[in-house]
């Protein structure tokens, strides 16, 4: 709630609350969501609620893109035409420029330079995505998701077995 919005003879406590009843209500209406109900701090619950509420009005609207074009067609070299040192210097580029973008790409198991690289241009560019741009939220990927390891998977299972058992 902007100054002048605020209810006079409230508590700015309960000016918070009353926005944040407000806000979800807006989201039942407009989303159709329910059961909101939290045990954030007001200040923390109306963060939370803005950012649920600027993401849905993002995303009702929003537009597919590339990955490539949200990181705004940035040129890159074949693979096949650089060393391993260059490789390396191109991906540590790519890496900081999903990071201004928001994007994030994520390896489970150790890949080495080439490989990244090959998936990143080859693949990963052409990955459609939403365009919905907040600040603060990164919108994640993890590589296995297009290339499944398995055993790294079997591993995982075991490990997650027998720490319950």
């Amino acid at each position: 709630m902007k100054a002048k919005d605020k209810v006079r003879g409230l508590t700015e406590r309960k000016n918070l609350k009353a926005e944040n009843d407000l806000l979800k209500l807006k989201l039942t209406a407009e989303f159709g969501m329910k059961e909101m109900n939290s045990t954030l701090p007001d200040e923390l619950e109306n963060e939370w609620l803005n950012n649920i509420y600027n993401f849905e009005k993002q995303f009702e609207n929003a537009n597919r893109i590339s990955v490539y074009e949200r990181l705004g067609k940035p040129e890159f070299s074949k693979m096949s035409d650089m060393s391993d040192e260059q490789v390396s210097s191109e991906l540590f580029r790519l890496f900081a420029l999903m990071e201004e973008n928001n994007l994030a790409l994520n390896f489970l198991c150790d890949y080495n330079d080439r490989i990244k690289y090959n998936f990143i241009t080859e693949e990963f560019f052409e990955k459609e995505i939403d365009d919905i741009r907040i600040d603060g939220m990164k919108t994640s990927f993890i590589y296995e998701d297009s290339h499944p390891n398995h055993e790294y998977d079997i591993k995982e299972a075991v490990d997650d077995f027998l720490n319950s058992f």
